[in-house]
């Protein structure tokens, strides 16, 4: 179906933060304030608050600062809190923890693919490693920025042990950016990988699923790849309007998808070297992007989450003729 169709049940009016997929369980999961669900490509559904915000030490109400899908399971921060749910958000655990020194909130949370019990948590300020499934966590900063706060921070799914990460310090409410760093014992130690972005904030950074130096980041305007064939990252596309987050196919890694915080949504099939419109930028009405997914049960099928137009639905053939930009 081309053009999209709305897979809302309900959210059409609010921002779609960030979707996070359980192909195991053939599950998509959207945040919004709420936390809504997709099962087998069918419309979300909006999860019962309660049952999350119950297990919940903090003060009402709730805030869910991020989601995270693991296999047969979701993590969900509260804040500084971390709750699991075992039957797709039906209900909820708390994970009991232990901080030396909580951080004031937590808006990133990732894991490594084969390992879920390897989680990183990281926010305002500083970052976080558990080896424990959250039991436990030990600040991380070796090498990172002093004070930093994270825009983005992505395992590589091919190897556990390599992370990237895009820190910056605020200074009088503007972000100080330093470009991608990156970590090669599961997020212990960092050292920048960074040469020719080192003045990036790396808002958004995905890495192809085979293939654990083969890495795509937005910083605003421009859209940049790193691989292990050069030692400094390349521009692939600059935009007049913000880049605001990538889409790698779980399926097929060299199609990716590129959507702007105006309108548009780009496909790349040669990793980047080209692009296709999938959604120009001048189409009504105007979606302003948030989040996007590739479904990986149905790898023609790309999600975008808007800011007021809901959840909307694309599939995208290969052999679609799509207008082919410069």
């Amino acid at each position: 179906s081309f053009p999209p169709v709305p897979r809302n049940s309900g959210i059409v009016a609010t921002s779609v933060r960030k979707f996070t997929a359980d192909a195991s369980t053939d599950r998509i999961y959207a945040l919004t304030d709420e936390i809504h669900v997709s099962a087998g490509g069918a419309d979300y559904l909006t999860l019962d608050r309660r049952p999350l915000a119950a297990v919940g030490s903090l003060p009402p109400p709730t805030l869910v600062t991020t989601i995270h899908a693991q296999p047969g399971s979701l993590l969900a921060l509260l804040s500084i809190e971390l709750a699991r749910s075992n039957d797709a958000g039906t209900s909820w655990s708390l994970i009991p923890d232990s901080w030396a020194e909580p951080p004031p909130q937590l808006w990133q949370l990732a894991s490594a693919l084969g390992e879920p019990a390897n989680l990183i948590a990281a926010g305002s300020p500083g970052a976080f490693r558990s080896a424990n499934a959250g039991a436990s966590w030990t600040p991380i900063a070796a090498g990172l920025p002093d004070e930093f706060e994270t825009f983005d921070v992505e395992f590589a799914e091919s190897d556990p042990s390599v992370v990237y990460f895009g820190p910056y310090v605020s200074r009088l409410g503007v972000p100080l950016v330093f470009g991608v760093y990156r970590s090669t014992d599961g997020g212990t130690t960092w050292a920048p990988a960074n040469a020719g972005i080192d003045d990036l904030g790396a808002y958004d950074i995905e890495v192809d699923p085979t293939h654990s130096r083969m890495v795509y980041a937005i910083g605003g305007t421009p859209f940049v790849e790193w691989t292990d064939s050069g030692t400094t990252w390349r521009t692939l596309r600059q935009s007049v309007s913000s880049f605001s987050r990538i889409a790698i196919d779980p399926v097929l890694p060299r199609v990716i998808y590129v959507v702007s915080d105006v309108n548009s949504v780009l496909r790349s099939v040669d990793g980047g070297e080209s692009f296709e419109i999938v959604r120009d930028v001048g189409t009504n009405p105007w979606w302003h992007p948030r989040s996007v997914i590739v479904d990986a049960r149905r790898s023609n099928v790309v999600t975008v989450g808007t800011d007021g137009f809901g959840v909307q639905q694309m599939s995208v053939e290969p052999d679609l003729g799509l207008g082919l930009t410069l």
